[in-house]
């Protein structure tokens, strides 16, 4: 993902449905990352196995029933599971979490 690529010059990184590619686990970035149970792109497998790229204390957070296109409004994807929460229900977690993180950033 570009976003971890780009670390170096934020405050902070909110990750939505995805993962880093880049090692970013000598950061001190505050990092908060949003994920999807039911996600068949960035799934929590993939997730998971991208943790160690990521500083020790990231926050990581999978929202039970949440798939892919949940994080965004561009309908289904090929691939993707199937949502079994509703949209509303997933920004209010996000809305909460990244609020949360919002916080802490000078």
């Amino acid at each position: 993902m570009r976003a971890c690529q780009l670390s170096s010059d934020a405050d902070g990184l909110v990750l939505f449905a995805s993962y880093c590619a880049s090692d970013i686990s000598g950061s001190r970035l505050p990092v908060l990352s949003i994920s999807g149970s039911e996600d068949g792109l960035s799934t929590p497998q993939k997730v998971a196995d991208a943790r160690g790229m990521l500083p020790a204390d990231a926050v990581l957070v999978e929202i039970p029933g949440a798939s892919h296109a949940s994080f965004g409004a561009y309908g289904p994807q090929a691939g993707d599971g199937v949502a079994s929460i509703p949209d509303t229900d997933v920004d209010a977690v996000v809305t909460a979490r990244v609020g949360e993180l919002a916080t802490t950033l000078h």
